[in-house]
């Protein structure tokens, strides 16, 4: 009975834990959308309010230098669509079946931290490479233009992450290896031998092999009975 309510104790967080991670996805996907849309205001010049232009400063520190500022914006906007989408069907299946530990989640689960990886340095390195490639059309000098800003915490987050589920990987298949030895010894114990189709050798009359006797003996043998 214990164990019994345990399970149900476990399942009932689990659906809980898939519920967060759904909401949490859900935020992230909108993250991607706000930062695609911040991207494309910076893009078109359009023209804001001031407040406005205040809120996107504290979001987009280099939102002064227009091409880093889009490309930076969009590709964050990407890695956070990308991942909201994989975090979504990874909690999604994880209801599902109510197992955390398949191969196809832990997949998922490393892709998303090597996207969160991606997250702390990509849209710097995208954005300085889309601005070094234009200032060299028109004749600038690539050493001067670069700006690259790494995200530590993404990084760290990243690695985190990703050793969290090669740790998950590596448990999940030890302890389905131990359930399947468990079962072998069960059944290798329980089972007992079958002498349904052994004769019984109990009443099996034997015979008692016969003597050799050369044949010179026994023609000496029959003389001696005729004398």
């Amino acid at each position: 009975m214990a164990d019994y309510v345990s399970r149900e104790v476990a399942r009932e967080r689990l659906s809980k834990a898939c519920k967060t991670g759904t909401i949490v996805s859900v935020i992230v996907l909108l993250a991607g959308l706000a930062y695609g849309g911040i991207a494309a205001l910076i893009f078109t010049n359009t023209k804001l309010p001031d407040l406005v232009y205040s809120a996107l400063y504290v979001i987009v520190p280099t939102l002064s230098d227009t091409m880093l500022a889009t490309v930076e914006c969009a590709t964050r906007g990407i890695l956070f669509l990308f991942i909201g989408f994989f975090g979504l069907l990874m909690f999604r299946k994880v209801s599902k079946t109510g197992d955390a530990f398949r191969a196809g989640q832990m997949r998922q689960l490393r892709f998303i931290a090597f996207l969160t990886i991606l997250l702390g340095f990509l849209p710097s390195v995208a954005a300085n490479f889309a601005k070094i490639a234009l200032g060299v059309r028109q004749g600038g000098s690539p050493m001067a233009m670069m700006s690259f800003a790494v995200d530590a915490m993404c990084i760290v987050a990243g690695i985190f992450m990703w050793a969290v589920a090669r740790v998950m990987v590596a448990g999940a298949v030890l302890g389905r290896q131990e359930e399947e030895m468990s079962l072998v010894d069960t059944t290798v114990s329980s089972s007992t031998p079958d002498f349904g189709g052994v004769p019984d050798l109990a009443n099996v009359t034997t015979a008692v092999p016969g003597t050799y006797v050369p044949a010179e003996e026994q023609t000496m043998v029959n003389d001696s009975l005729d004398l």
